[in-house]
C-alpha cells in the first residue's frame, strides 16, 4: 500500500469515526431533552401534590391535639438528584436523630419515595408513588399512615 492509499484509508477512518461520534452526541441529545421533559411533568405534578399535602396537614393538624401536630420541613437542598425532598414530624426542629418522622423523596423521573417510622422502628414502612399518577388521596394516606404508626 502506498502513501497515498494509506492516506486515503486514515481520511476513511477519521470520516467513520467522526460520523459515530455525531450520531452518538445526536442520541445523547435526545434522551437529555426526553429526560427534562418527564422532570419537568414531575415537578408539575408534584407542585400539586405539594400544595394539597400542606393544605391536609394544615387542616389536619386543626383538629389534632396541640401535642400531637404535624410539621412538614424541606429536606436536604444541595442533593441535586432529587427534585423535593420533606420530612413530616411530630417535632418542630427535627433532628437527625428522630424516628417519629416521615420521608418523602421525589425524584427527577417521577418516583415519590415514601419512608415511614415510628418511636421504636425506623422504618416502620417503605413505599413508592408515581407523582405523575398519584392522587390527592394517597398523598393524604401517606399522612395518615404516618399517624397511625405514630398513635
Amino acid at each position: 500500500m502506498n502513501n497515498k492509499e494509506r492516506t486515503k484509508a486514515i481520511l476513511s477512518k477519521i470520516q467513520v469515526s467522526e460520523d459515530a461520534r455525531v450520531k452518538q452526541e445526536f442520541e445523547d441529545n435526545a434522551k437529555a431533552s426526553a429526560a427534562a421533559a418527564v422532570q419537568k411533568k414531575v415537578e408539575a405534578a408534584w407542585a400539586l401534590l405539594n400544595t394539597h399535602l400542606n393544605g391536609f396537614v394544615q387542616n389536619l393538624n386543626a383538629d389534632l391535639p396541640k401535642d400531637t401536630r404535624i410539621f412538614i420541613r424541606q429536606g436536604d437542598a444541595s442533593r441535586t438528584e432529587y427534585i423535593d425532598t420533606l420530612n413530616l414530624s411530630f417535632d418542630q426542629y427535627l433532628t437527625s436523630a428522630a424516628l417519629r418522622r416521615c420521608s418523602l423523596t421525589v425524584s427527577k423521573t417521577g418516583t415519590i419515595s415514601v419512608r415511614l417510622g415510628n418511636a421504636t422502628t425506623n422504618p416502620v414502612k417503605n413505599f413508592n408513588i408515581s407523582a405523575l399518577t398519584a392522587t390527592n388521596d394517597q398523598i393524604e394516606s401517606v399522612v395518615l399512615d404516618f399517624l397511625e404508626a405514630n398513635i
